[in-house]
């Protein structure tokens, strides 16, 4: 059963994800069309995670109430109607866009989370849970290379709709898993725990609460990363879409198995002292983005798309294992969406105050430099405190 739950997850997690990263691999040709800058693609970004953060806190109930694989099915369909509407090549178009996918992405890591928990033990559940987080870095390799490709042959759209089929069939794919992987209890009445309850789960335990202050600072850094690496690539480095796309391929290639990687050492070390080691190589990674430049040689523009691939996109699944290890019995979906929140929350906030800083400045060196500074930020918490053996406060309980 836990491969079969690995697959779903992961597998769904992925086809989002390369859904949600259409517009911005796509910025160079979609922006002109709406009379935008191609770096304003951050405040796309912004909207799909604002809707994503709102949907993460919901999940809990509705995986009680319609099963964990019936709302990756549901995920998926939201993707391709976020996707669709793409066609009428709006500026209304694209918010609502950005708000599906958003709606879409927000429920994986919680549903996923609740699913995956029943079938891990403690030693084994930050490989588990890596595992299942390399669908990032997966579907954004995916996307990095597949849609710059298609959007060649096809235009833009051509590539948004091709995506779209194949998040459709998934979701046609998975039902068939649905009577072995949804269990009796995932459709259990909605109980009173629900948005509200998970953001004070993580606020007054002092075991959740730190992880949830590294979720805002280094998804800020990561999901502009992520959102903006390309666009700027193509503007700042004057690199074709391919090449960017290319690039930002690799860093999440890289990902994939460096996050293999840190769950096995976290399993074997201290989770907090490999958070901390990410942080500040996540940092360094977004600070040498600040000088980029177009006499800059190719092989030091793929360097530090490794190193942010090494770092900047393998912290999530520690994080998630942390928050689920630390839980209430019985509650790790509401601890999950919490640290999701938290997640999203930064993811929000990171493009668009990358878009906003250089569209006041007129250039990406400030921001870059302002997102490091939010990647290091965490460090000297995870390094200075030891929140694995804190207490939860006996108010956790009540909020339960």
């Amino acid at each position: 059963m836990l491969a079969k739950a690995i697959t779903a997850t992961l597998g769904v997690q992925a086809m989002i994800v390369t859904a949600s990263l259409v517009v911005p691999l796509t910025a160079a040709a979609v922006a002109p069309s709406l009379g935008l800058e191609p770096h304003l693609v951050g405040y796309y970004a912004s909207l799909t995670f604002l809707a994503a953060a709102l949907a993460s806190l919901a999940t809990p109930q509705w995986v009680r109430r319609y099963g964990a694989i019936r709302v990756h099915q549901i995920m998926l369909l939201v993707a391709v109607a976020g996707l669709v509407v793409l066609s009428a090549e709006t500026l209304t178009g694209f918010i609502i866009s950005a708000l599906l996918l958003g709606l879409a992405y927000g429920p994986a890591n919680p549903a996923s989370s609740s699913l995956l928990t029943r079938y891990t033990s403690s030693g084994t559940r930050a490989r588990v849970f890596s595992l299942k987080q390399t669908a990032v870095p997966l579907g954004g390799a995916l996307a990095g290379f597949a849609v710059p490709f298609l959007m060649t042959r096809i235009g833009w759209l051509g590539a948004a709709l091709a995506v779209a089929a194949v998040c459709l069939f998934g979701a046609l794919l998975i039902g068939g898993w649905r009577r072995a992987l949804d269990h009796q209890d995932d459709h259990a009445p909605v109980g009173r725990t629900g948005a509200v309850a998970a953001l004070r789960l993580i606020s007054v335990s002092s075991t959740l609460r730190p992880l949830g202050i590294m979720a805002v600072c280094f998804a800020a850094t990561q999901f502009n990363f992520t959102a903006v690496f390309a666009a700027v690539l193509v503007e700042r480095m004057r690199w074709s879409p391919v090449e960017a796309g290319s690039a930002l391929s690799i860093a999440l290639a890289v990902s994939v198995a460096s996050r293999l990687g840190w769950g096995w050492v976290a399993d074997h070390l201290p989770p907090r002292f490999v958070l901390a080691a990410l942080g500040a190589m996540m940092a360094s990674a977004t600070v040498a983005c600040a000088f980029l430049a177009p006499t800059w040689p190719g092989v030091v523009v793929y360097a530090i798309a490794f190193l942010f691939g090494a770092s900047g996109s393998s912290w999530n699944g520690l994080a998630l294992s942390e928050a689920a290890h630390f839980a209430p019995i019985g509650h790790v979906g509401e601890a999950t969406a919490g640290i999701m929140f938290f997640i999203y929350t930064g993811a929000l906030i990171g493009p668009a105050l990358f878009s906003l800083v250089t569209s006041i400045s007129g250039t990406v060196t400030l921001a870059f430099l302002l997102l490091g500074l939010f990647a290091l930020l965490p460090v000297p918490l995870l390094l200075l405190r030891d929140y694995s053996v804190v207490e939860s406060s006996p108010a956790t309980k009540a909020v339960i």
